[in-house]
């Protein structure tokens, strides 16, 4: 399962000045619904493979040498740039109907099993740039997985925060051992795979001054080089205005230009798009810097949503234009 997701990214690379981030074409993997490169590795699959399961449960066996295969079909698609969900060693129960999707991690050190090791990882983004394709890695720093071993560490009581509306467990990073250790596993991860930028899940779970200390840290690291720091932040625009001002942000998520979904999708008024328009001017420090998602890729397919082709690409059309 993956979605080529199209942005408003206005940041140059530092590796082509004449290429920027709004002319890439992303494209989201969801490694376990992509491509099964390597049977050695379907420890989840062999347990909870579902044949044409949505997107909460089964296992599909995708792994990170399913993607290093699917590289060229991916630049064939015109794809320049990769966002991986989540590929640190994950949960690996179920809660509930949904199985782990990244964003349940138990060790923040290594890629889990069933995509493959830390060396396949970095085979993977070596392989992408020498195709001149990017790599932005999800990391998912609000909350660990339930499975996490600090939980259950009486000499880490004090690391976690009262549980979200998730279940989950927040790090609690006013405590300076937590934000440290979180910076120097965003730090390891940067130096050893050698991507291209993070998206930072959750990140309005955080507070911005950790943020501030955190952007000021990575963009810092080695490799010393453009780095792009990307938050989801589900909140409003004039917050998420505020929010990516004050910590430094490259940009953030806008979900707002989701509208286009039912613009488009369900023929609602056409003003709405004024609106968001008009909100993100007024309340973004540079509105085209912010990724523009045009659909959900935990949802039902894009095609679905809008029923034809023509008012797809309707949609896709309206993004660069509202930026």
């Amino acid at each position: 399962m993956s979605v080529a997701l199209f942005t408003t990214l206005a940041l140059l690379l530092a590796s082509n000045e004449a290429r920027r981030w709004e002319d890439e074409i992303v494209y989201v993997v969801i490694v376990e619904k992509f491509f099964d490169g390597d049977h050695a590795n379907d420890i989840m699959r062999d347990r909870f493979f579902r044949e044409r399961e949505r997107y909460e449960g089964g296992y599909w066996g995708g792994d990170l040498k399913g993607v290093i295969a699917k590289l060229d079909d991916l630049t064939d698609l015109g794809v320049t740039t990769l966002l991986l969900y989540p590929v640190m060693q994950n949960d690996e129960s179920p809660v509930g109907k949904f199985l782990p999707t990244g964003y349940r991690p138990k060790d923040y050190e290594h890629v889990d099993r069933n995509f493959g090791d830390n060396a396949t990882l970095r085979a993977l983004v070596d392989a992408a740039h020498a195709r001149k394709m990017h790599v932005i890695l999800d990391m998912p720093l609000a909350m660990p997985g339930f499975e996490h071993p600090f939980l259950i560490d009486p000499a880490k009581r004090d690391w976690f925060a009262a549980p979200t509306e998730y279940g989950a467990r927040r790090w609690k990073v006013e405590n300076p051992e937590v934000a440290d250790y979180l910076i120097g596993v965003s730090k390891r991860w940067k130096e050893r795979s050698d991507c291209d930028g993070f998206r930072l899940d959750s990140a309005h779970l955080q507070p911005v001054s950790f943020w501030k200390r955190y952007v000021a840290e990575l963009k810092s690291a080695r490799p010393r080089r453009d780095f792009l720091l990307l938050p989801e932040l589900t909140i409003i625009p004039k917050k998420i205005g505020e929010f990516v001002t004050e910590a430094g942000f490259d940009g953030a998520y806008d979900f707002s230009a989701m509208t286009v979904r039912n613009v488009f999708g369900k023929d609602e008024d056409v003003g709405k798009l004024s609106f968001i328009a008009k909100e993100a001017k007024q309340f973004y420090p540079s509105p085209p810097t912010m990724m523009a998602p045009i659909d959900n890729y935990e949802k039902r397919v894009r095609l679905d949503r809008y029923g034809t082709k023509g008012k797809a690409h309707q949609a896709c059309a309206d993004i660069p234009t509202n930026a």
